[in-house]
């Protein structure tokens, strides 16, 4: 292995002989060791003191040793020489303070670029370990601050400034901060920060002014943490995160808050920058927690009007059951929860909470509770409700129902007055979705039924919330009790208390629930159509119509106030137009009306008349 040293002397003038001698000595890291003009490889180079030369190491049979093969350094250059003689010199080991340079020195002649890349390129010829221990090597010497930077890319001397800092600021503190800062500002990797992070270092004026956001929550956050066990919170380390946040902009600050732990969040100045949703996530993550710091219910009340909708829904079912039932939160359960959670209440309870729960609820409830809800009867404001209840305890229970029934009526036609409201009576009328249904509003089908709403064949075999229609009612004629009450509607209410409809109008006691239900689903579907030309009042449904088998159960409607007498409204069977009896002037010799969209009357029929 070729060896590294310098010219200590070479052809000094003999005075014996009167001539200069032609052998001298190469000072190397242990020593002298001689060589002879014979042995110079490197002819007509100047051999004069302090040259630096490579050379073998040879033995003579005296057990002396020579160098042999020597050459002076110049464009050729032999690596693991280098890091076989600068090794030791950068562990403390030769007393040569210079030596550390010469590397340096030759790299700048020959404009060498210092990576990882080209180390690795220039060496192919040395081992795998010899090539990683010269990179190591490079690291090693901490006093070589100023030339390290004329030759290493930056983020080698970044490297190298991070790994050597403890030595690097001891000796040369204010050079190193300046450097450290200067490659810092180039390159603005996390990664670079991270090795600074249980570094002093990092809170230098001149190194912290220019650290990213992330960078000083993450460190500052640390030293929370590592005081949190001994209950030391740093109050200037919270004011530092403080300040450092609220310069963020939203984007960043979000991000910001979410480095920092739980416990440090509910630190006061902390929580105030929190957005309402995190605030109220973390209450019912750590409510026994904190219940000692906040009071949890009213903390909650407080930030929960200030989320979106979404979030109201999504994190209403978390909730304490006493903050579900809240005037602000309970709109935001599911209607089966509220019942469920209203019965397991005592009496006194359910009394407090009833006047906020919507007619849906109060409907549900006395489905599930139907032989113990008299005592709700007088505190109920709904009307149609209120004579629901009275049913379940009314010694005349069908006197009962025509009171509830033509309360029901004035109800909807309230609703369908405001365009704006929804016209949803679930659960008290049956649903299109129910599976075992074949009929439409009630009416049998030999075949498969028309769906008025869809256009086309009913297809309750399928479910119905995907065909867009899930607020129409009707598709239901028997009771069937044994279902359990989430699954209730007016049939099965009716069939348990053993009322059977009675109206004049009214043929088939069977057919009440879905003769209402036809007359709701002509307001949902043509709710401008359904009003008087008049007075502007919605229309009522003459349940004596169809009487046929029609697209629709109810086609008949009339005024309130008796303005224009019966008015007959459905669909065309050949262009699916709405025919109104308002607007058409011809019916065929049937006595149907004619559609003025496509001209077509009855299918059995083809004459017209006027």
């Amino acid at each position: 292995m070729r060896r590294l040293g310098k010219i200590k002397w070479f052809g000094t003038y003999n005075s014996k002989t009167d001539s200069f001698n032609d052998y001298g000595f190469i000072q190397d890291k242990k020593g002298s060791i001689y060589f002879n003009k014979k042995s110079v490889l490197s002819k007509g180079k100047s051999l004069d003191s302090g040259v630096w030369v490579t050379y073998n190491k040879r033995e003579n049979r005296e057990g002396r040793f020579f160098a042999e093969d020597v050459l002076v350094l110049e464009n050729e250059v032999d690596f693991q020489v280098f890091l076989d003689y600068f090794q030791d010199s950068w562990e403390g080991i030769s007393e040569d303070p210079y030596l550390s340079k010469a590397f340096f020195r030759y790299i700048l002649k020959y404009d060498l670029k210092l990576t990882e890349q080209s180390i690795m390129r220039n060496t192919r010829h040395l081992y795998p370990d010899d090539q990683k221990a010269l990179v190591k090597a490079l690291y090693r010497n901490p006093k070589s601050i100023r030339i390290m930077r004329k030759f290493l890319t930056d983020s080698w001397f970044l490297n190298y400034l991070i790994e050597n800092r403890d030595n690097l600021y001891k000796t040369e503190g204010v050079y190193y901060i300046s450097c450290l800062r200067e490659v810092l500002i180039k390159l603005k990797e996390e990664k670079y920060w991270e090795k600074l992070y249980d570094s002093e270092i990092i809170f230098k004026s001149d190194i912290w002014e220019i650290a990213p956001s992330v960078v000083k929550v993450k460190i500052l956050t640390r030293q929370n943490i590592n005081t949190l066990y001994n209950n030391e919170i740093t109050r200037k380390n919270i004011e530092h995160i403080y300040y450092i946040i609220t310069s963020a902009d939203d984007k960043e600050k979000t991000e910001l808050l979410g480095l920092l732990p739980e416990h440090l969040k509910f630190e006061p100045e902390i929580y105030s920058l929190l957005r309402p949703i995190d605030k109220l996530e973390m209450l019912l993550s750590n409510s026994e927690f904190y219940k000692k710091e906040l009071d949890l219910e009213q903390e909650i009340l407080m930030n929960f009007p200030l989320i979106s909708e979404k979030e109201k829904y999504e994190i209403a079912g978390y909730l304490p059951e006493k903050l579900k039932m809240n005037s602000l939160i309970i709109s935001y359960i599911p209607p089966v929860e509220q019942v469920n959670i209203l019965s397991s209440m005592n009496r006194d309870t359910i009394e407090k909470y009833w006047g906020l729960c919507s007619k849906k609820v109060k409907t549900m409830f006395i489905f599930r509770n139907f032989d113990n809800v008299g005592y709700l009867k007088d505190i109920t404001t709904e009307k149609y409700i209120k004579h629901l209840i009275d049913m379940t305890i009314a010694k005349d229970k069908n006197k009962a129902f025509v009171l509830m029934h033509s309360e029901l009526q004035n109800d909807i036609v309230e609703q369908a007055w405001n365009l704006e409201s929804e016209l949803d009576y679930k659960p008290l009328l049956p649903k299109c979705n129910n599976r075992y249904a074949v009929y439409c509003e009630g009416r049998p089908w030999e075949d498969k039924a028309y769906c008025p709403r869809t256009g086309r064949a009913c297809r309750l075999d399928n479910d119905s919330s995907n065909n867009g229609f899930y607020y129409t009612q009707g598709a239901k004629i028997y009771p069937d009790i044994s279902l359990d009450w989430t699954h209730w509607s007016m049939i099965e209410f009716l069939s348990a208390l053993n009322v059977s409809p009675r109206l004049p109008e009214l043929f088939n006691s069977n057919e009440y629930t879905n003769r209402v239900a036809g007359w709701l689903n002509r307001l949902i579907e043509i709710r401008e159509r359904l009003k008087c030309n008049v007075c502007g009042k919605p229309l009522k449904s003459n349940m004596e119509y169809s009487k046929n088998l029609a697209r629709y159960n109810s086609t008949v409607f009339y005024c309130p106030d008796n303005h224009g007498g019966q008015i007959y409204i459905s669909h065309c069977w050949s262009c699916h137009k709405i025919i109104d009896s308002r607007e058409c002037q011809h019916r065929d010799e049937g006595g149907f009306y004619v559609c003025t969209n496509c001209g077509s009357g009855s299918k059995a029929l083809t004459v017209i008349r006027d």
